[in-house]
């Protein structure tokens, strides 16, 4: 396979619990167990370290927030949120803009942004998804159901999904950033549309493929599912003796990568019922 490793970066001070690259300034931004966040210049190897979080950065994103800048939001155990300005010009060093509390007394798990609705999605171990203004920060309503905690998201177009420790992936109708807090009670009514169930252990991973709107998703039971989520049935599985634990679809190859907890990584062709199609008809029947 034409895969290699084409360089080794080593942190002994600190664990890694998170990372992301951002491709527009070639930079790794990795998280921390120590709560701290590190930027690594892929082309010196340097280094440059901050630290506001508390506890355990567990999720990196890159979003491009404001006027088409991009920022690295970051979520951590300390239940908090941090939007870093990461770029450096003249003389202003990478720093943290702002910080906020988006769930009391618990864990931040994952986040994403949308970024049509301008939006900061956030959830974690108290089972509960939340929607926040990504230029304001202000809270715009939450979406409830899971049992266990939530572990990953992900988008397509007005549709929200969340993979959880209650084996379940859930799907949501987004909220709007129009949606204030300001609003009538119906802008935090959460819209589940449906739940789809097959997986044994938690789903660790999820992600779509955008030209078909297919759905991915990874378990601790050993499994990788392609589902048509708007029929709510699987298309193929994939079986793995390994506990799957992240993934990452991969175009140019039409394969999807996947980490496990042995320290592997598995590589698995998709099957023809991905080729691309139209799109209209499954946004218009998922209901």
């Amino acid at each position: 396979y034409d895969m290699m490793c084409l360089r080794v970066l080593h942190e002994e001070r600190s664990e890694l619990s998170a990372m992301r690259y951002c491709e527009e300034k070639n930079m790794l931004v990795t998280g921390h167990d120590n709560g701290c966040i590190r930027l690594w210049n892929l082309d010196t190897g340097s280094t440059i370290n901050m630290t506001q979080h508390s506890n355990t950065v567990s999720c990196i994103i890159a979003a491009k927030l404001k006027r088409g800048e991009e920022f690295v939001v970051t979520g951590a155990f300390d239940g908090r949120i941090g939007i870093w300005d990461v770029r450096k010009r003249f003389n202003v060093r990478p720093h943290l803009v702002t910080m906020f509390e988006a769930h009391p007394n618990s864990e931040v798990l994952c986040l994403l942004h949308n970024p049509i609705k301008n939006t900061i999605i956030t959830a974690g171990n108290d089972m509960v998804i939340k929607v926040w203004h990504a230029s304001t920060y202000e809270f715009i309503g939450q979406h409830s159901g899971h049992n266990e905690a939530v572990l990953c998201l992900a988008l397509d177009a007005n549709f929200l999904f969340s993979g959880s420790e209650d084996t379940t992936i859930r799907v949501w109708d987004s909220f709007s950033k129009s949606q204030s807090k300001s609003s009538s009670s119906r802008a935090h009514r959460s819209t589940h549309i449906k739940t789809l169930e097959g997986h044994t252990r938690s789903v660790m991973a999820i992600d779509i493929l955008e030209e078909t709107g297919h759905l991915l998703s990874c378990s601790l039971d050993g499994t990788l599912l392609v589902w048509d989520y708007t029929l709510g049935v699987i298309l193929k599985k994939f079986e793995h003796v390994e506990e799957m634990r992240c993934l990452a679809y991969r175009k140019d190859t039409n394969v999807v990568l996947v980490g496990t907890g042995e320290d592997n990584i598995l590589v698995f062709d998709l099957p023809s019922e991905t080729q691309p199609r139209s799109r209209a008809s499954k946004a218009s029947s998922i209901r």
